[in-house]
């Protein structure tokens, strides 16, 4: 039940707390502003990786339900004409690593397919 945000505007604080309390502010105005579907109720909101300068680490947001979820990933496509500070982020499954190399071998065998046939 969760989702991964990718290229969500970073802070610059140090302090870890105010870190957090920024990409709640991001998220809440996401979903308010930019999806228009106002609030939406998460379990817990992490960054992932190791911080870089230069770099945005993605975001991986649990959500309370599936509703929730749904609700998120069935308005993503609205992210494409929101404001300048959301158009660049994307809203993506959070698969496990199996499912992601399930998904990779099934494009792969499908581009060789294609490509057999050209």
């Amino acid at each position: 039940m969760s989702l991964i945000i990718d290229k969500a505007e970073k802070s610059t604080e140090n302090d870890g707390e105010k870190r957090k309390q920024h990409d709640k502010n991001f998220l809440n105005d996401m979903w308010n502003d930019a999806l228009g579907i106002g609030e939406v109720k998460t379990k817990d909101i992490r960054r992932h990786g190791v911080s870089k300068k230069g770099k945005t680490r993605p975001l991986r947001i649990a959500f309370a339900n599936k509703t929730e979820k749904e609700l998120v990933i069935g308005n993503a496509k609205k992210l494409a004409h929101a404001e300048s500070h959301f158009k660049n982020t994307s809203i993506s499954y959070d698969y496990s690593k199996e499912e992601r190399d399930k998904n990779k071998e099934k494009v792969e065998a499908k581009e060789m397919q294609k490509n057999e046939f050209n």
